[in-house]
């Protein structure tokens, strides 16, 4: 969780830094100032929050955790432990976890600004799915989006890259021969109750060499919470 939530504040930071740039534009040497100032956030909390990444972590259903840097609560609502993986030859994606938690209590109001973008509710549950995808070959493919849909037992179906929350730049793309990357995605939940949510089906991208052909189809799996 720590790693998603890391990326989201780059990202909001990332914005703010944009948003800075833009509204100083009339003067140069403020805005000189001004891309300083933001930089130097952005470095102090990329170095806090990295120095945190390995604390407070959900493993147990009904933890809770007050997050410090993005000022919210967030409780493990949900937990399947799979450690499965999925054969996308040559591609490998090795599941950790997949989760559901809700946050609630959000009082970063730049957080609160990002997640708008995704979900118009001030409490609200979301997957997060970890994984490492592993290219075992030597050959230059690429997977530009490892889950590609989450469909659930409840009727819901939801379009993972786009309403990923976490945009993290190593989530799938190409892989220039035996690579292996870490990632994650991050998705609020809006048409179902956790109580009502019983089984999750992951759909995979598909596998394409890198300008070339298609080398494998998208796999379905299903996956149960107890």
């Amino acid at each position: 969780m720590r790693k998603l939530l890391f990326l989201l504040l780059v990202s909001i930071f990332l914005l703010s830094a944009c948003s800075s740039d833009d509204e100083s534009s009339t003067t140069e040497k403020t805005d000189d100032k001004e891309q300083e100032e933001v930089q130097e956030k952005v470095d102090e909390e990329e170095e806090q929050t990295a120095e945190e990444l390995e604390e407070d972590t959900l493993t147990e259903v009904g933890q809770v955790i007050k997050d410090k840097e993005l000022k919210a609560t967030v409780e493990l609502m949900k937990i399947i432990e799979t450690n499965d993986t999925i054969d996308l030859d040559p591609i490998k994606i090795t599941l950790e976890d997949i989760k559901i938690i809700n946050m609630s209590d959000i009082r970063n109001s730049e957080f609160k600004s990002y997640l708008s973008q995704f979900t118009d509710k001030e409490e609200f549950n979301y997957f997060q799915i970890n994984y490492s995808m592993e290219n075992t070959s030597d050959d230059d493919v690429e997977l530009h989006s490892p889950i590609d849909y989450i469909v659930l037992d409840s009727g819901e179906q939801i379009d993972v890259m786009m309403e990923d929350v976490a945009l993290d730049h190593d989530n799938g793309g190409q892989f220039f021969g035996k690579v292996t990357k870490e990632s994650g995605v991050f998705v609020s939940i809006d048409n179902s109750k956790v109580e009502d949510i019983e089984s999750i089906k992951l759909i995979t991208g598909d596998v394409w060499e890198v300008d070339g052909e298609q080398v494998t189809d998208r796999v379905e799996k299903e996956y149960t919470f107890d």
